[in-house]
């Protein structure tokens, strides 16, 4: 039996604040380590209007802007799993951490 391929991807968020929950997820960009064409990047709709004003100004993201123009959020997560191959498996598990883990500001 051969284990499952190990697939690094390394992604990048946008947020309206600190907070997972209380501030909204603005934009995901990620790519595939091992074949750094395949690329992904989408801006989400806010599910609120909480937002830091420094972080806004970091992202240079506008929530008006996003509730017009932004993917509602489901939508932008299947079309991630989808356009990096990531079983959904995997995203219900990377986004339950991200919504429950705080940031450490560290890369």
């Amino acid at each position: 039996m051969t284990s499952p391929r190990e697939i690094y991807i390394s992604v990048d968020v946008e947020t309206a604040g600190p907070i997972p929950g209380e501030y909204s997820l603005l934009s995901i960009g990620a790519c595939n380590a091992d074949e750094p064409t395949r690329t992904f990047a989408c801006e989400l709709k806010p599910t609120t209007r909480n937002a830091d004003p420094a972080a806004l100004k970091v992202t240079g993201l506008s929530l008006e802007r996003l509730e017009q123009d932004g993917l509602e959020p489901h939508a932008a997560c299947r079309l991630f799993s989808n356009g990096l191959s990531v079983s959904q498996a995997l995203m219900e598990t990377l986004f339950s951490l991200a919504l429950t883990q705080p940031s450490t500001g560290r890369l």
